[in-house]
């Protein structure tokens, strides 16, 4: 079997969690004041493939580092707007009242909203990290009572 590594797609994130008038990376990376992908077009690769031309393949190789470099800036922006896979307060033995993110109790509340469904949640801040998650309702409600 296969390790299973932690992944984060930005393009799901950037879907899920914002409105951008593109979800490309060039787009998403412009738009947070980086400089952007490097612009190419299809004869580097004829170079590269049918000429064995050295200068293309660097240029290549400029471009996909470049790429690299706007991913990781994308990335930074988006990874605290991504929802924890699991729940660090839980999984240290503290109750579902606590920061999923560092099971921290040093949390506070954003605001409220409804799902289409009708559903009721919290957006909290875990003040440490400075990360938003969600919280349910019913989780919420304890909250409250745990620190009254």
């Amino acid at each position: 079997m296969l390790v299973n590594y932690k992944q984060f797609d930005t393009l799901k994130v950037a879907k899920a969690k914002f409105m951008f008038n593109s979800n490309k990376l060039d787009y998403i990376s412009k738009f947070l004041g980086a400089e952007g992908k490097i612009s190419t077009e299809m004869k580097l690769w004829d170079d590269i493939i049918l000429r064995k031309c050295p200068k293309a393949l660097v240029k290549m190789l400029d471009y996909c580092d470049e790429d690299v470099r706007q991913l990781e800036i994308v990335y930074n922006a988006l990874v605290s707007w991504d929802n924890p896979r699991f729940h660090v307060g839980v999984t240290n033995g503290k109750t579902k009242q606590t920061s999923p993110i560092t099971g921290s109790v040093n949390i506070e509340h954003v605001k409220q909203i409804t799902t289409n469904s009708g559903t009721v949640k919290h957006i909290m801040k875990d003040i440490d990290t400075d990360r938003l998650f969600e919280m349910s309702e019913t989780n919420y409600r304890k909250f409250l009572e745990i620190n009254k």
